[in-house]
């Protein structure tokens, strides 16, 4: 009986119209909410399907912190660990002299630095 008062206002075009109107009008966001995105990010994070590959689920975490906002705050530019120094470009000169001439110039104070750091270590 269901079934046939449902196939009723599918067959009923005004019906239909009505349906599809209210369905051309809504946002994504009376789809879907912030709490069901976290909940199928943390599902997938958590590799709870047993389907999802390794990226997927790192890759959920980086969202759930993004949508969590647990980046903000945090200072962008470059990690280097190790003893590594940037050699800035110098203008006119080709790269493996720019080299020397940087060395050259940044020689003393480093230097001073390694002094002081010895002395006051």
């Amino acid at each position: 009986m269901h079934v046939d008062t449902a196939l009723d206002y599918v067959e009923d075009g005004e019906c239909m119209a009505m349906i599809d109107e209210i369905i051309a009008n809504m946002s994504f966001k009376d789809l879907i909410s912030r709490n069901k995105i976290v909940a199928g990010l943390l599902r997938e994070a958590n590799h709870e399907s047993g389907k999802g590959s390794h990226t997927a689920r790192i890759n959920a975490w980086d969202k759930l912190a993004k949508v969590l906002k647990m980046y903000e705050g945090e200072k962008p530019g470059m990690i280097i660990n190790g003893g590594v120094m940037i050699v800035p470009v110098m203008a006119g000169q080709n790269q493996d002299d720019a080299i020397d001439v940087w060395e050259a110039g940044a020689l003393p104070a480093q230097t001073e630095l390694l002094e002081t750091v010895r002395l006051n270590g």
